[in-house]
């Protein structure tokens, strides 16, 4: 069994100006921006600092020689301490440089705040020996992910005051998007080579996106429904030469908007798909220390980032990953 506590404190700042461009298009079409003279105008300046601790376990057991066992819990609580610079730290909303858009916006500035966020997320996993050569594993994990600094203290770009502040207070109200997945694979050698293959279902609820009320075309962030994102993953490893290996890898993935639910209406059904595939080769020598791979093969239970599809090896990880294709972790 392992116990374990993971605490992260990330002091910030944001200090942003509104500038005034010229634009200037010739007689081809072409357009050059550059540069007014007009001299920019404040429109952010706060301190806001990230804490966040989560004691988490994790146990696994033998219930047979073939059959492997493990799961995990952890509690994270993250907040924001956010210290408002204008206006003496009270709810205000501030015009940018006078001009021609993106010049002449309002944006607006809620009073110094604390947020907080709290989740228990656990994990359940298995693994079962068909053979000394195949291993199947099962997988399934909660987790969440926080709204993102910007999310709750930029607030956008309005043109009046009085939309800005609506804007900035409503970010106060996000909430931490959940993810549910679910993963299957098996994991073998023939010979010299490796493979693998795997698939995975993944529900997200409360996405965070921009909403525009069609009434009073007020925008706002918002929480809003559930996506879902399905996949395979194939893996291969061989063994060329006493010094050289190749490794390849192919994934397709499919991502769905399933239910939306803003400000009491609901839109059921699938909205779009996206679909995405990926390969990937390369030729290595076997000698040499690849990340990657030694992630992989310390992953009995083939837990996996719950935002980008990739393969992670702690639930630690999981969180701080920064979701960026291709997974590099």
């Amino acid at each position: 069994m392992i116990v374990g506590l993971d605490f992260d404190y990330s002091p910030g700042s944001r200090d942003e100006d509104s500038i005034r461009l010229n634009k200037v298009t010739n007689a081809y079409g072409g357009t050059t921006y550059s540069l007014n003279a007009a001299a920019p105008v404040q429109i952010y300046d706060y301190d806001v600092s990230f804490r966040g601790i989560s004691p988490y376990v994790h146990g696994e057991v033998s219930v047979t020689d073939k059959l492997r066992l493990n799961g995990g819990l952890r509690y994270d609580d993250m907040q924001y301490d956010y210290e408002n610079r204008f206006n003496g730290g009270a709810a205000s909303a501030t015009q940018g440089v006078a001009g021609a858009f993106p010049a002449n916006g309002w944006y607006g500035h809620v009073a110094s705040t604390q947020i907080g966020y709290s989740h228990w997320g656990p994990k359940l996993g298995a693994t079962y020996a068909f053979s000394d050569t195949l291993n199947g594993f099962a997988v399934y994990s909660n987790s969440f992910r926080t709204p993102s600094e910007g999310q709750v203290f930029r607030g956008s770009r309005e043109s009046t005051a009085v939309k800005a502040q609506a804007a900035a207070e409503s970010l106060l109200d996000l909430k931490p998007v959940i993810v549910d997945n679910l993963e299957l694979g098996l994991r073998g050698k023939a010979g010299t080579m490796r493979y693998e293959a795997s698939v995975y279902h993944m529900t997200k609820k409360d996405d965070i996106v921009s909403y525009t009320d069609p009434l009073t075309t007020q925008r706002t962030v918002v929480n809003a429904g559930k996506t879902l994102h399905r996949g395979i993953e194939l893996g291969l490893g061989l063994p060329l030469a006493q010094d050289w290996q190749v490794d390849a890898s192919l994934s397709y993935a499919k991502h769905t908007y399933e239910t939306w639910l803003v400000s009491g209406t609901a839109a059921q059904g699938q909205q779009r798909a996206q679909h995405h595939s990926a390969r990937a080769y390369r030729i290595r020598r076997p000698r040499e220390r690849d990340p990657l791979l030694e992630r992989r093969a310390n992953q009995p239970a083939g837990t996996r980032c719950t935002f980008c599809g990739g393969s992670q090896k702690t639930a630690a990880a999981r969180t701080a990953h920064p979701c960026r294709p291709p997974c590099a972790l």
